[in-house]
């Protein structure tokens, strides 16, 4: 855990509150804070027999938090302890759900499917031996891919569950749907009524690459970005430029800190760019899980680049069709959204 990491509230989540909340896209707390006073929601009593049951301790450190001691001030005693109940669940599901989504990625012992490719909406896709599914056999209505009457986001690369939205949008903007297979959130499905579309504002701005200096590269280049306090819960991103013959392999990866690992892993890119021709052939998204000695390596300048092999690779986007370098640069920073050294290389922040 990092020196200024808070501990993590531990609360035993009955089922169905979790797998209610767990398709849930809205902030997590003003779900639980809604459910919690909405008499005539189904799930209305079970949530506040579920905020009952917390624990001393973890109504503690619900309280001990900035963000709720300014919600909470002048409250009456009462309302005081109700709000640090809904908030000690919602800090709790914060973490539980992200957790049990990393779980999920690898496929069960007894050779079964991984959820979604379980459910019968998804017969016959043509899934593949990763798990991705051929984008072209959904379909999309500005936020939800659907088949049948089953709608499903692809994989939240983040705890935030519509961080994929972006990059979903300029895949289907750019025609590319052909050419890429997509990861399915294994927690993300279900009736329209239970997977609700939700408005984003589309904020990210023509991306840009200066490729010259890439097309006649002769020896690696690396750019590290170390942890900043401008990107809480990351510790590094680094990137790599390494020619191979007429390629060039590009990769990059956001690390998390140590306390993270287990409910987000690594973001990471691959991609391979033709010199020749100028334009990037394969474009690989993935989530990453490894080990805290892995990581320590990793935050102890192990370069993105020579850790291929390192820790268990889930990939969440394959696009195998050429992408003129404005294109590639967009995804990537649409990938790695509210990353900030990122944004900045590409030219998404404006």
């Amino acid at each position: 855990m990092s020196k200024c990491a808070r501990p993590a509230i531990r609360i035993e989540i009955l089922p169905d509150v979790l797998d209610y909340f767990s398709k849930c896209l809205i902030p997590l707390h003003q779900a639980v804070h809604y459910v919690a006073e909405t008499q005539r929601h189904a799930l209305h009593q079970r949530v506040n027999d579920q905020m009952a049951q917390i624990d001393p301790e973890s109504l503690w450190l619900a309280t001990t938090g900035t963000d709720l001691q300014k919600r909470l001030a002048g409250r009456s005693r009462r309302s005081v302890e109700w709000d640090a109940r809904v908030w000690a669940l919602s800090e709790a599901l914060s973490r539980e759900i992200p957790s049990l989504r990393i779980c999920l990625l690898d496929p069960p012992v007894d050779g079964r499917l991984p959820p979604p490719l379980d459910v019968i909406a998804l017969q016959g896709i043509g899934a593949t031996a990763d798990h991705l599914v051929p984008l072209r056999r959904l379909h999309w209505d500005g936020f939800r891919l659907f088949r049948m009457d089953s709608a499903f986001l692809p994989l939240a690369q983040l705890e935030v569950p519509h961080a994929q939205y972006w990059i979903l949008k300029e895949l289907i903007e750019q025609d590319l749907t052909a050419h890429t297979s997509v990861r399915l959130d294994p927690l993300l499905h279900g009736s329209p009524d239970q997977i609700l579309p939700l408005a984003h504002k589309d904020w990210f701005r023509d991306c840009h690459l200066e490729g010259d200096q890439f097309r006649h590269l002769k020896a690696e280049v690396y750019l590290p970005w170390p942890r900043s306090t401008a990107e809480p819960g990351i510790v590094l991103t680094d990137m790599a430029w390494t020619p191979q013959g007429s390629e060039v392999h590009f990769r990059c990866e956001e690390v998390p800190s140590l306390d993270r690992l287990s409910i987000r892993g690594t973001r990471h890119v691959h991609a391979v760019y033709d010199s020749a021709n100028d334009e990037f052939v394969r474009f690989v998204a993935s989530i990453r899980t490894i080990t805290p000695d892995a990581w320590g390596q990793r935050v102890s300048g192990l370069p993105v680049s020579m850790a291929d092999d390192w820790g268990r690779r889930h990939k969440v986007i394959e696009i195998m069709a050429p992408l003129p370098r404005a294109v590639f640069a967009k995804l990537c920073a649409q990938f790695f959204v509210w990353n900030g050294p990122v944004q900045r290389y590409f030219g998404a922040d404006g």
